[in-house]
């Protein structure tokens, strides 16, 4: 019995190739775009979540509130992790670990090469489980530092050699560090949020007298990322409660403002709201905009199916009649009918399925990254996708095959249904809805797209154009004379040492103070050293005072009693209003302001402005350079560059950037969901013009007869077509009101995240909706047109 339906069910699929191409077309776009969006929501959510310890895996998150807010940092006190082992039996185990870009030469006749590293301590056993291959890399060799490599690295390099007990290279500035190769693991996981090709191990732990593990009056002299392993059944939250009371009485007044709160390693990737220039990291509220538009892809594409079955459905009620007639029951029907949603579903699965193996590529190299959970590696997950498609296509072919199944034989027969099939109260509830997500997605896009624009474009405060940034380097004895080589080059005018660049860090350190505003507040001034040439080279704006003067020494030197001079910004003199009197010694600070620059933005516009210093020096040993071109003459600056490094460094290598790229990869984040949305929304409309050309084209063969008479009858092409449009433009209108107080709040919403945001303009819903209409009016009239202009003897012919 089976066979035989199922024979009957692809016989009239067969036989409706328009009705059964635009089904399986629009469910087949629908469901591949949704296994991709599960695709990579599921990477997200994966993350971290294969280590052994994972649940028992935190990091230690230091927390304060400042700057009218509370700030939160990954680099805590490096003595922190020994002093909890000690005080506390609940914490097993602790590690100090971050990840860092390395160039790294493992072959002495090729160039470096940039690797993910991860520095850590020998106690990472015993938070990570990593398969080790080859070496004992658990026994530290003391005297340097060790270096552990992936499986990857090891067959590109030492395919056919032993690594263990190779010396190689670290390349840094005007650096060079031995590794000692100690061990081969296999490849470390793509998705945790220390993804990386190396391991290096410092032993902090072979001198327990060192700075590193000393923790006195609640600090130590250095900071760095920390992660702990509790013991099981710990209560993460009642503990993090015991340290926080345990730290207070550890620290001294001016840290009482420090606490710490800890983090599940689970949490890291998505959720952190901290800066962490190493590590890799998501978003959870991405995961969600993406899971929604998922969502309502699969919505838009089941609605379509909806629509199609019931118009084209309407043509088979004869058959459910006789059906009736002869004995037939009610489930019996609903379920031939179910058979017939369930055959499309399938084949549209498959033909997904053809789609995704095509696109899954494509993704992982947009996203830079491989996806270690995919459709083809996870019977979890294709299982999941199987019956989730079985799922709607049951509550999806439910409402067709139940609105046929339950029409009386006898009306059937006689023909006696409603005259214009698929316009019902449900129907044009569909096509509204349908409408009504289409223009959401459409209006978020534009909005995305502009609030991404926004902030690549946004003047930051200085001059970002043709300026090239240097990496940190140790520039010895010769940092003076490269730099006066370097200005005579042909189209460099200008150049600064500084220990600050755009899209590196707020300054190189930060001084705390407490606010004026409010005793209980405490601001992070940031602090930035440079020589006297930085203002000019970005070409900064003075509000008052003056800048540095090159041909002052005394402008980049302490005085005699050991006072600096000072830039300060803007906002740091609208907060300290005592301290905003030029040329006068601030005693607290040791400082004495001499200009004022109005505020540019040392961070990125993610974050708020907060105050800062600019300090200059005249001897810096250590330092990033900025140098600012003519425009146009770039790639011979550039070239000449390389000669002079090559001349002055020749053991080192250069490494440079332009500062817009910089600060355009602030914005990854935010330029990738922009693309992706442009995707999404480009799909929804599809999907939406496909469904609603088959309810044209099924509206107007049922009323052909109808059009006929009208042409005879003497109504133009315009009439006739705008009549059969009328219906469906009266939806579209309904869509968009129902679309604009939608969107309209949640992208306020979302736009709330970003300290520096655009509005949400009336004319993006304006823009929205004429789009919208064109693209309409377009589908429409493919059909509508060429009806109207049809010879009216051929549908009266059967007259």
């Amino acid at each position: 019995m089976l066979h035989y339906e199922l024979k009957i069910a692809l016989r009239k699929l067969l036989k409706s190739k328009l009705y059964s191409s635009l089904n399986i077309v629009g469910l087949a776009v629908g469901l591949a775009a949704c296994l991709i969006i599960a695709t990579i929501v599921l990477n997200d959510l994966s993350y971290d979540k294969q280590w052994k310890n994972s649940n028992l895996l935190y990091k230690i998150i230091g927390v304060q509130s400042a700057n009218h807010g509370i700030e939160e940092t990954p680099n805590v006190y490096s003595g922190l992790g020994p002093a909890l082992v000690r005080s506390f039996p609940q914490v097993k185990s602790f590690c100090r670990m971050e990840v860092e870009q390395e160039k790294i030469k493992f072959d002495v006749t090729k160039d470096a090469v940039d690797l993910h590293a991860l520095l850590a301590e020998n106690t990472i056993w015993d938070m990570l489980d990593f398969t080790i291959i080859q070496g004992n890399p658990r026994q530290i060799r003391e005297g340097i530092d060790n270096l552990i490599i992936t499986r990857q690295l090891k067959d590109e390099y030492y395919k056919n050699d032993n690594p263990i007990g190779k010396i190689i290279y670290k390349i840094g500035g005007n650096d060079t560090t031995k590794y000692l190769i100690t061990g081969v693991i296999e490849n470390i996981p793509e998705n945790t949020h220390l993804r990386s090709q190396v391991i290096v191990l410092r032993d902090y732990l072979g001198n327990k007298n060192s700075p590193a593990n000393k923790f006195s009056g609640g600090s130590s002299p250095a900071v760095s990322p920390q992660y702990v392993l509790l013991s099981p059944h710990t209560n993460a939250a009642l503990f993090e409660k015991k340290l926080n009371t345990w730290y207070k009485a550890q620290c001294n007044k001016a840290l009482s403002n420090n606490s710490y709160h800890l983090q599940p390693m689970q949490d890291v990737y998505l959720r952190s709201n901290y800066a962490d220039p190493g590590s890799v990291h998501g978003n959870i509220d991405t995961v969600y905009v993406f899971s929604l538009v998922a969502a309502l892809i699969l919505l838009v594409a089941c609605i379509n199916y909806v629509n199609l079955s019931t118009a084209k459905g309407i043509e088979r009620m004869r058959e459910a009649a006789v059906s009736r007639v002869v004995g037939a029951e009610t489930g019996h029907i609903i379920s031939r009918f179910l058979l017939d949603a369930m055959l499309f579903f399938i084949i549209a699965f498959i033909i997904a399925i053809g789609f995704y193996s095509v696109s899954v590529r494509f993704v992982q190299e947009y996203l830079n990254n491989v996806l270690p959970v995919t459709l083809f590696n996870s019977i979890a997950l294709f299982g999941i996708s199987f019956f989730s498609l079985l799922f709607v296509c049951v509550v999806t072919g439910l409402y067709p095959a139940y609105m046929l199944a339950k029409i009386k034989p006898v009306n059937a027969l006689k023909g006696a249904v409603s005259q214009k099939p698929g316009m019902g109260i449900l129907k044009r509830g569909l096509i509204v809805t349908q409408f009504a997500i289409s223009l959401v997605v459409l209006i978020a896009s534009i909005t995305i797209n502009l609030q991404s624009r926004f902030l690549k474009n946004a003047d930051p405060g200085y001059d970002k154009n043709n300026l090239l940034q240097l990496g940190f380097a140790s520039w010895g004895d010769k940092g003076d004379d490269f730099k006066k080589e370097l200005l005579r080059i042909p189209g460099v005018e200008s150049a600064t040492r500084t220990n600050w660049y755009p899209a590196y860090a707020p300054g190189i350190m930060g001084i705390e103070m407490k606010d004026p505003r409010n005793e209980n507040e405490v601001l992070h001034i940031s602090l930035i050293q440079c020589d006297a040439d930085f203002p000019g080279t970005l070409k900064l704006h003075l509000k008052s005072g003056r800048f540095f003067d090159p041909n002052r020494p005394s402008d980049a030197t302490e005085d005699s009693l050991r006072y600096t001079k000072v830039l300060l910004s803007d906002t740091y003199v609208n907060i300290f209003k005592d301290e905003s009197r030029l040329d006068r010694p601030v005693a607290d600070y040791m400082h004495i302001p001499i200009g004022i620059v109005k505020d540019f933005h040392n961070e990125s516009f993610l974050k708020r402005e907060k105050p800062f210093i600019i300090t200059a020096y005249k001897d810096i040993k250590w330092s990033a350079m900025l140098i600012r071109v003519t425009p146009g003459t770039n790639n011979r600056v550039i070239t000449s560059l390389q000669k002079l490094w090559k001349q002055y460094y020749p053991a080192k290598t250069l490494s440079f950037n332009w500062v817009d790229d910089l600060l355009a990869s602030e914005y990854r984040k935010e330029s990738r969901l922009s693309n992706i949305f442009n995707i999404f929304t480009s799909l929804a409309i599809l999907l939406a013009c496909l469904g609603l050309f088959g309810l044209v084209t099924f509206t107007i063969e049922k009323r052909m007869k109808e059009i006929g008479i009208r042409k005879v009858l003497g109504a133009s092409v315009a009439s006739v077509s705008g009549l059969i449009s009328k219906d469906f433009l009266t939806l579209l209108a309904l869509g968009i009101l129902i679309a604009s107080p939608v969107a309209w709040y949640c992208l306020n919403r979302w736009l709330e995240n970003y300290p520096y945001r655009i509005n949400v303009y009336w004319w993006i819903f304006g823009l929205a909706a004429i789009l919208m209409t064109v693209i309409t009016l377009a589908t429409l009239s493919f059909k509508t047109i060429k009806a109207a202009m049809a010879n009216p003897v051929k549908s009266l012919r059967s007259e």
